[in-house]
């Protein structure tokens, strides 16, 4: 009943197109019966897309299982989507910008060296890096390919010291493996074998996104008082010339963490997250005059988070809030850089948890 339950919401959602605006843009989903809490493993993958003017679902394998954690573009026509099975890693990849997906979990190296999950992937041309972890938290693994994903390396361990989870974003042409929860951030060059540390990321800073605007680097995540928490400042970290780490100013004094950030320029940003008071209530913050600022939000959001944030374009953007704890996404949109958003109504909001937002732009040639 589950199953056919779930596939009568995905034969509603490819019939209930949503209007939008901007570039290609993907989106990294799961959705769930009514029963299923969020972070179920056993959850229907799912892929929204827009076409510049409308939101759709993507094509999927029918017999796909698990959890998207992510998604990104090697090439112009050319995505990738990864996330967890209950056996292991999964792993979905699209020939026709995101039309249509295949399943290419048989490309990944074996054997494994744990049950894994894929936690985050980046390309520059055809260097391209995987991230995972175990099941219980061991990592991160590291899988690389010289040839745009036709084959890949064996996992492995990559760098203990820097815990768990790591979000890749490249920078230049080098890649960025960002340590989220704190650490030392890595930097791989594309084209030698070194590898070159960054400096330390604060102690009291747990880094829960990165991305990158040319070599810069950006981090968003919490801060706290102690290295022991509570993590309820939101913070953003950025490297300057030397690669060294500096705070950039946030006009927020209420309790709140970041969970995505995107950037278009240095003078044009988005981030998001929540704000933690008696009730949780979903956050956007955008660059104005150099220091970032909270934009204003559709009311009757509480208990949501917003976990990933695009932008289009300097002045469009994207954005998801999730309910905290269970299924349900509400789409959030701007059209003024991020100062003022608007909800948008979606045939799948009661349904789906999307966890993560890319767009087609941020393909990198190294």
């Amino acid at each position: 009943m589950r199953t056919i339950a779930v596939s009568m919401v995905l034969m509603g959602l490819m019939l209930h197109p949503i209007r939008a605006r901007g570039e290609l843009v993907l989106g990294a989903a799961t959705t769930y019966s009514s029963d299923s809490p969020q972070g179920d493993i056993h959850g229907v993958p799912a892929i929204v897309r827009s076409t510049g003017d409308k939101w759709e679902l993507a094509v999927l394998p029918g017999d796909t299982q698990g959890i998207l954690l992510g998604v990104t573009f090697s090439t112009p026509d050319t995505a990738w989507a990864y996330g967890a099975t209950s056996d292991g890693p999964l792993l979905l990849t699209s020939d026709d910008a995101g039309v249509s997906w295949r399943n290419a979990t048989a490309l990944l190296p074996l054997p494994l060296p744990f049950p894994l999950r894929l936690v985050s992937m980046g390309f520059a041309g055809a260097s391209g890096w995987i991230v995972a972890v175990s099941n219980t938290g061991f990592g991160p693994f590291i899988s690389d390919t010289t040839n745009g994903g036709s084959t890949w390396t064996g996992f492995r361990e990559h760098n203990p010291s820097m815990g768990g989870t790591s979000a890749v974003t490249v920078a230049g042409t080098s890649v960025a493996l960002v340590p989220l929860g704190g650490g030392v951030a890595t930097i791989d060059s594309i084209d030698t074998a070194g590898t070159k540390a960054l400096s330390r990321l604060p102690q009291t800073l747990r880094a829960t996104a990165a991305t990158s605007i040319g070599s810069q680097i950006l981090v968003a995540g919490a801060t706290a008082e102690t290295s022991e928490g509570p993590y309820n400042h939101a913070a953003i970290y950025a490297t300057d010339a030397n690669q060294a780490w500096s705070e950039q100013p946030i006009a927020l004094t209420s309790s709140a963490e970041l969970r995505g950030i995107d950037a278009r320029s240095t003078k044009s940003g988005i981030a998001g997250g929540m704000i933690v008071q008696d009730t949780i209530q979903p956050l956007c913050l955008f660059l104005r005059d150099g220091r970032w600022e909270p934009g204003s939000l559709p009311s009757a959001l509480d208990g949501r988070v917003v976990s990933s944030v695009i932008q289009t374009s300097t002045d469009d953007a994207w954005a998801v809030a999730n309910v905290l704890g269970a299924p349900g996404v509400t789409f959030l949109h701007t059209v003024d850089s991020g100062a003022t958003w608007s909800s948008v109504s979606t045939p799948f909001d009661t349904t789906m948890h999307v966890r993560a937002l890319t767009r087609r732009s941020l393909v990198v040639s190294p």
